[in-house]
């Protein structure tokens, strides 16, 4: 999932606005799952709705981990940022 987060600071910074390119990441890391999910939807396979349904689930709750971390900035950041480049400071 660091990889999709990631993903979504540069996907949604296309536009141009700095909170959408901060937020991002958590935007990103939910949305996906939920188009996968849309996909499967569409296609009604019952299978895919149900991994896809357990996909977004998890990744509510891992934005959710990661947001709570915005205060006490405890998890480490990636290239050994400093604390303050957490994502749920600078907005």
């Amino acid at each position: 999932m660091l990889i999709i987060h990631e993903a979504g600071h540069t996907f949604l910074g296309i536009f141009g606005w700095r909170t959408l390119t901060i937020l991002g990441g958590s935007l990103w890391e939910v949305m996906l799952p939920v188009i996968i999910l849309a996909y499967f939807w569409v296609d009604n396979s019952k299978t895919g709705i149900q991994l896809s349904l357990y996909l977004v689930g998890f990744s509510i709750l891992q934005v959710a981990y990661y947001v709570a971390d915005a205060s006490a900035r405890q998890l480490p950041l990636l290239g050994g940022l400093p604390k303050e480049a957490h994502d749920g400071t600078t907005c």
